[in-house]
């Protein structure tokens, strides 16, 4: 059956975007994945799928790709990478690459692969997609000025409307297709002052002035993220020193790392949490506060601490998800074997029954296994903990201090 609906997330993201563009303005991938010539859009939460999002249709990925819905990077769908492994080793192989394989968009359009490369490193490995060397400069001081960072922006925008996040994001690529024409830096291409060059070429003045405009208040928007995180971070963050057994070079050694916990709803608590104010008086972030050590790992409560999410500087969350997983079921009356129990430290989702038979999902660990909670951007409809903050902190501080 021909896909006639494509589907994203509530509050799409780079890639998602990117993939989004290459099928509503590329035949031959549009051909090449069965998709019909002008796919509608549905936009859903991350998570499990939810009987209330497919009404008269049975919520299941298998079913509904079947039905001619296409999930794009979401939904476990066959262009979603999240579970997949290349070579027997997950997260190698991110949705864009599932794209191309599937699509042949290397043959039928490899001038346009520059771009995938860069988004998909960005994805699988973290790596700017781009060095703003001026933003310090600039009216953003805090916020890089490339193309992820206005997306974000725009998603805060406009929460309810993604399909406006849509339209802009397709105005940039646009801009961005046509630049790369010329050569020069890829990575170059995502700057927010470069993408403006190619929208001027390939849009009316009007579209292009307004896309200016959205833009450039996308990222004036996160700029107050990250003053409301400051505030949120000298006004109720607390910290506590934990001890790990680590090895370095094959020699077993016990390290001090810092948890840091409190109350935001800004989207950049942990990366003000993670920056702290360390080293020398007159070269630390804060001049005038005092000193404060990085974050390595931090909890960021929000909704009065019914939602939570830890994220860490690359440390490994797999025994912090098991023993909160575990307290937060069993509270809500699942009962758990010990081999449930030990699965619990694996990422991805989790359901359960409770004695009443209904179904309890478990908090959603991420696949890199450095970020974990029910408080992810991408899903406004996670359901609840049980915890209490201060018994999620105390249940992250155990798991972390092994020593």
């Amino acid at each position: 059956m021909k896909k006639h609906t494509l589907v994203v997330h509530l509050l799409p993201d780079l890639e998602a975007l990117f993939m989004l563009w290459l099928i509503l303005f590329f035949k031959p991938v549009r051909e090449a994945l069965g998709v019909v010539a002008a796919p509608k859009l549905k936009f859903i939460p991350a998570g499990p799928l939810r009987a209330e999002d497919w009404p008269g249709l049975t919520p299941e990925t298998s079913a509904l790709e079947e039905a001619g819905y296409l999930f794009l990077d979401c939904g476990g769908g066959s262009l979603d990478q999240h579970g997949k492994t290349s070579g027997g080793v997950k997260n190698t192989v991110s949705s864009i690459e599932l794209l191309v394989q599937a699509s042949g968009l290397d043959q039928v359009s490899p001038h346009l692969m520059p771009l995938v490369d860069v988004i998909r490193e960005n994805d699988l490995r973290g790596q700017d997609v781009a060095r703003d060397t001026k933003y310090r400069q600039s009216s953003t001081p805090h916020t890089p000025r490339h193309l992820k960072n206005v997306i974000l922006g725009w998603n805060l925008m406009f929460p309810d409307h993604p399909e406006k996040v849509v339209r802009q994001a397709h105005v940039a690529f646009t801009g961005m297709a046509e630049l790369l024409k010329e050569g020069g830096s890829v990575n170059q291409l995502f700057l927010l002052s470069t993408i403006n060059d190619g929208v001027k070429k390939t849009a009316s003045a009007t579209l292009a002035g307004y896309f200016e405009k959205s833009s450039g208040e996308a990222l004036q928007v996160l700029e107050a993220e990250w003053e409301q995180a400051v505030s949120d971070y000298w006004r109720n963050c607390r910290f506590r020193p934990v001890r790990i057994n680590t090895e370095v070079r094959g020699e077993k050694r016990v390290q001090t790392i810092t948890l840091a916990w409190g109350f935001s709803d800004s989207e950049r608590f942990s990366q003000v949490t993670r920056l702290g104010n360390d080293g020398p008086p007159h070269r630390r972030p804060f001049r005038g506060r005092k000193h404060r050590y990085k974050a390595d790992v931090t909890i960021q409560f929000r909704d009065g601490g019914s939602r939570f999410i830890i994220s860490t500087r690359g440390k490994k969350l797999n025994e912090v998800a098991r023993k909160v997983r575990e307290a937060d079921l069993r509270r809500k009356g699942v009962q758990l074997t010990a081999e449930q129990v030990s699965a619990l430290a694996e990422p991805g989702h989790r359901s359960f029954t409770d004695r009443a038979d209904n179904r309890v999902e478990a908090l959603y660990f991420a696949e890199f296994e450095t970020c974990f909670g029910n408080a992810f951007r991408s899903n406004p409809h996670s359901v609840p903990t049980s915890l209490k903050p201060s018994e999620v902190v105390d249940l992250v501080f155990e798991a972390l201090n092994q020593v």
